[in-house]
Order: structure tokens, then C-alpha cells, then sequence
């Protein structure tokens, strides 16, 4: 797009939707950047688990000040982080659960989560596997992008709200 000069708003994965993957030089303020994210850092409750993310981060003995720094604000950790806490619910499920006797096994796991319900998604929505449900995370947000300047570095903003699909779908009808 940007050698061909094409200026469109561009709509992308919610897979770009970490500043850092926007090359400055490709930037163009007539082709404006979308994405639609999973995960909700702006309302109070994002807020909460994001801070619960960077503590979490500051904690990690094994990591250097820099690398901490850079996980801090780099959403494929965030995401790696959400994926982590979906699995150890799981896993705490499982130890829950009667007739498991403390077994960990891929048959006990699948059982415990497809019982579980809603799980909490920080900085989410929810996830639930309950009735064979497998599309995972069903809410989404659209955000924008906002090069850096020499006062503050490169952002995605948000333009619409975390939505679950059930209201989309609701606003349509």
C-alpha cells in the first residue's frame, strides 16, 4: 500500500495491534490504521488487570530491567499472560473437581473446562467452553493507531468499546 501510494484506511488482525509493528516510514496519516483487539486495557476493569500484568512482569526474577521493561507495553505478552491464566483456571479445575483424584490428563482438563462456565479474561472479556463452544474469546474492540512524536511514542487508541458478539449481533437485528 505504501509504495503503490494507496491511501485507504487499512482494517487489520487484531494480530498487528502492537505499535511497535508499524514502521514510522510507512506511516501515512491519509491511510489510516484499524484493529480489532481482544484485549481491553482502557475501561477500569482492563485497567486493573493490566496492572495486575506489569506487576507480575516487575516480578519476574528472571528477567532484566530492560526485558521488562519491554514486556510491559508489548501485547504478545500480554496475550502469552491471558493465555496463562486460561490455562491454569483450567488446571485449577480440574484439582477441583470430584471423581479426578488428582489426575492431570488431557480427558480430566477438557471435562473440567467445558464445566467451568464463564472464565474472566483479564483485560478481557470471557471465554467459555461449555456446550462444545470452541471460538474462544467472543469479544472484540476497534482500535486506532497514532504514530509516535517526540513527546510520546506510538499508540493504538480505542474507537469502539469491548463488545461480545451477542451485542453486536443484537445491534444488527
Amino acid at each position: 500500500m505504501n509504495t503503490q501510494n494507496l491511501n485507504v484506511p487499512v482494517i487489520t488482525s487484531y494480530v498487528n495491534a502492537d505499535a511497535t509493528a508499524v514502521p514510522a516510514s510507512s506511516y501515512n496519516a491519509a491511510r489510516p490504521i484499524y484493529v480489532n483487539a481482544w484485549v481491553d486495557i482502557f475501561s477500569a476493569k482492563g485497567q486493573a488487570g493490566a496492572g495486575e500484568f506489569a506487576t507480575s512482569i516487575s516480578n519476574a526474577s528472571f528477567l532484566s530491567d530492560a526485558e521488562k521493561a519491554a514486556y510491559a507495553v508489548n501485547s504478545y505478552a500480554i496475550a502469552g499472560y491471558i493465555a496463562a491464566h486460561v490455562f491454569t483456571t483450567g488446571v485449577k479445575a480440574v484439582a477441583a473437581k470430584d471423581g479426578n483424584e488428582g489426575v492431570l490428563n488431557w480427558k480430566n482438563y477438557i471435562a473440567a473446562m467445558e464445566g467451568y462456565g464463564n472464565i474472566d479474561i483479564p483485560m478481557g472479556g470471557t471465554v467459555n467452553f461449555a456446550e462444545g463452544h470452541r471460538w474462544g474469546i467472543d469479544s472484540m474492540a476497534v482500535l486506532n493507531y497514532t504514530p509516535a512524536t517526540e513527546a510520546a511514542i506510538a499508540t493504538f487508541g480505542q474507537v469502539k468499546p469491548l463488545e461480545d458478539i451477542a451485542t453486536v449481533v443484537a445491534k444488527i437485528k
